[in-house]
């Protein structure tokens, strides 16, 4: 069952030059009208909470050579064609055409990683003989897969532990990787849509990562089943963020189903058209709201402003960039970019969305508009943008590092795999300024500070230039 999504709103772009007025106040949007949401599948009955779904039938694609490119496209006969279960049987095959017409598949472009999914992953995740058959009681089945359980955390994280995970699963125990569940009816975070009176109700019948994304396994894990990870495994290979296989797992866990993939091309295609009016574009990701309240102070991340990553594209040749790709979780952001940014010769785009301002939100506060499908679609469409750029500026976060992955393997509808990008973490790498501090009420009012003091002091060190020349 796919999850009924019954809005139906309309959305503009996010252009800085004819953007209306923003409202205030805890969890806005910045002004725009929410993106749509309408979907093309059956909807199911929208008084229940079963969703509705794509034509069960099972259905081969279309395929042909296109001799020119020298590649093979195997595409579906319409948006209502779904080849969801070909393409989970298919694992080392990628989307390579999106259409307001249809989709279609082709063979991954890079050999090494279709080899591991084709040889190495999908035997083990689909083939296992224990495996083949569901079990009826899974608290007192034997153990028949590596688990981990879902944590709800933010995306990055929860992503980030299970590519760990799954990579344990398949380099040390040789064996299939399977989610579990810390309780029976555990739900994950993304998964469970929190109803007026606090109470949860999943979105699907399985209250996990299925509810989005293709199954990964015929396996199934105890309740409670959790085998960890093992972090050497991965150092073998590289590190957690830019080993080559860890990105693989990371990418066959999250393949989207249809109905999935459809609101994500058509929120996309206005922005990445907007994107595509430059030979290339910056990725400048903003994160802000709970990083002041994690543990103790030392090891708290801080407020950057937004004038701190535009100097990285001033200084730095190599990254400046007029054409600029907004990622932030916090409105006050936005409200910096119209007060102090307004009719800069940069292009900026980013989706309308509510998001938190500043701390409001508290800790792990990652569903600012309360619609669990909304933050999932919004989210995946903002990964699937920056696959498009070259160039990230960032400062210390997760989601910063699954940014970087979308990046280096390019979006999943080009034959761009291991591309170089260009990335900078002002956290690390950036001089601490009059706005770096960890105090939320602090940073605003030395932004405030700062820009009405700068434009002088940059006056003041003209007439001192000036003044040098002269002499």
């Amino acid at each position: 069952k796919i999850p009924s999504i019954v809005e139906k709103h309309s959305y503009s772009l996010a252009a800085i030059d004819d953007s209306p007025l923003y409202t205030t106040g805890k969890g806005t949007s910045d002004g725009f009208i929410l993106p749509s949401f309408s979907s093309t599948f059956d909807g199911g009955d929208e008084e229940s909470d079963n969703g509705g779904s794509y034509s069960s039938t099972i259905s081969s694609p279309d395929c042909h050579t296109d001799i020119n490119l020298n590649k093979t496209y195997c595409c579906a006969k319409s948006w209502d064609d779904n080849l969801d279960e070909w393409w989970q049987h298919h694992p080392d095959w990628d989307i390579s055409r999106e259409t307001d017409d249809t989709y279609c598949f082709s063979p991954m472009a890079n050999p090494e990683r279709a080899k591991f999914l084709r040889e190495t992953v999908y035997p083990l995740q689909w083939q296992s003989k224990e495996c083949n058959e569901e079990q009826s009681d899974l608290e007192d089945s034997e153990n028949s897969c590596f688990a981990h359980h879902v944590i709800n955390s933010g995306y990055s994280a929860n992503l980030g532990l299970l590519g760990i995970s799954f990579m344990t699963a398949i380099f040390r125990n040789h064996s299939a990787f399977c989610l579990s569940k810390r309780y029976p009816d555990q739900r994950w975070l993304y998964s469970n849509q929190r109803n007026a009176n606090g109470t949860g109700t999943p979105i699907c019948e399985s209250g996990d990562m299925e509810c989005y994304f293709l199954p990964i396994t015929n396996c199934h894990a105890k309740v409670k089943q959790h085998d960890g990870y093992d972090m050497d495994i991965v150092k073998q290979h590289g590190s957690r963020f830019d080993a080559p296989h860890i990105t693989w797992l990371r990418q066959y866990l999250t393949r989207p189903q249809l109905w999935l993939r459809h609101e994500i091309y058509k929120l996309r295609k206005p922005f990445l058209q907007r994107l595509r009016q430059s030979s290339s574009c910056t990725v400048i990701h903003v994160r802000r709201t709970d990083v002041l309240l994690e543990g103790n102070w030392r090891k708290r991340r801080h407020y950057f402003a937004l004038d701190d990553y535009l100097h990285v594209t001033r200084r730095y040749p190599d990254i400046a960039d007029k054409n600029i790709l907004l990622l932030t979780d916090d409105q006050s952001t936005i409200d910096e970019l119209h007060k102090y940014h307004n009719g800069t010769e940069s292009q900026w785009t980013y989706l309308p969305r509510f998001r938190w301002r500043g701390t409001e939100g508290g800790m792990n506060g990652h569903l600012p508009s309360g619609d669990v499908k909304k933050e999932i679609i919004i989210l995946l469409t903002e990964l699937s943008l920056a696959g498009h750029c070259n160039r990230l500026i960032h400062g210390k976060s997760g989601f910063s590092q699954l940014i970087k992955q979308y990046m280096r393997v390019g979006n999943g509808t080009e034959d761009v795999y291991h591309k170089s990008i260009t990335d900078f973490d002002i956290g690390t790498r950036s001089k601490p300024n009059a706005t770096y501090t960890i105090s939320e009420q602090e940073f605003f009012s030395r932004l405030e500070k700062r820009h009405n003091t700068e434009p002088v002091k940059r006056r003041e060190k003209r007439k001192k230039k000036k003044r040098l020349r002269e002499n």
